[in-house]
């Protein structure tokens, strides 16, 4: 599976993408923002995800 990603994006940018995530999703929460408000920033990034290949 992770050969297919990597046809997909570069694991370098995809690697610093879950970073920025994270380190954005700590910030809210360190501000205040819901549970619930967090999970749904992490569902879209889910549903964003790079395809996997067949």
């Amino acid at each position: 599976m992770c050969g297919a990603i990597r046809s997909i994006v570069d694991p370098g940018l995809l690697a610093r993408y879950l970073m920025t995530l994270a380190n954005g999703i700590a910030v809210q929460a360190g501000g205040g923002t819901t549970r619930a408000e967090l999970q749904l920033v992490a569902d879209l990034a889910l549903r964003t995800w790079p395809p996997v290949e067949p």
